[in-house]
């Protein structure tokens, strides 16, 4: 676990070796700020490495109190994609994989082969995967696509409304969605050893939509 202040400019860097990170930088992730109200606290605590590990626990808590849990609905949202709007809830009857992503994150990319993979699949028997950018701006995003093309679909949410409306608070996060809309699963993270259960978890899934 890495913890990484920079002091002009108040980073807040979280960089976990398991597999994930949090945003690598505050001002580039505007939905933390947000979803924290912590601006101020942020640029007061990330000048010193005590204090950076203050940073990452107040955020770590705050969003452990109001996260998205295994057994709720997931949130009714309203996605856009490079193909137009797309209400999460209209995905009700298939098995959704929503994962959010950052351009900067490393595991984010590792991720997305293995993603193709599942739509590659499983596309048939149900599975739909929503994949969800939180990048403020789109061309690092864009960018991030062309190295690493996705053959699903890809949701751009650079407000940080919809991360704040599930309370993420990992790089990347995935939420996988019965065919009610209800949270079955939730995994922080992507390395490879997290790929078998993760893929237990869609076959479960899928095996109770051909069931129903």
């Amino acid at each position: 676990m890495a913890f990484h202040p920079n002091g002009d400019r108040a980073d807040c860097t979280l960089e976990i070796q398991c597999g994930y990170t949090t945003p690598e930088y505050a001002n580039d992730m505007l939905w933390v700020q947000n979803r924290f109200s912590m601006k101020s606290t942020l640029a007061q605590l990330a000048t010193t490495s005590i204090k950076t590990l203050l940073c990452a626990a107040l955020l770590c808590a705050a969003a452990t109190a109001n996260a998205v849990k295994v057994g709720e609905l997931a949130p009714s949202v309203r996605l856009n994609t490079a193909k137009g709007e797309v209400l999460l809830a209209s995905l009700k009857g298939r098995v959704v994989y929503v994962d959010f992503w950052a351009s900067w994150c490393a595991p984010c990319k590792a991720s997305f082969p293995w993603m193709n993979t599942m739509a590659t699949r499983f596309q048939d028997k149900g599975l739909e995967i929503v994949a969800i950018n939180v990048d403020t701006a789109r061309p690092a995003a864009e960018r991030f696509l062309a190295q690493v093309p996705a053959k699903f679909t890809i949701a751009f949410e650079p407000t940080g409304t919809v991360a704040k409306q599930f309370a993420v608070t990992a790089m990347p996060m995935s939420y996988l969605l019965d065919a009610e809309g209800r949270v079955i699963y939730i995994h922080s993270g992507f390395k490879p050893a997290d790929t078998a259960e993760l893929e237990r978890a869609i076959e479960r899934a899928l095996a109770n939509l051909k069931r129903s």
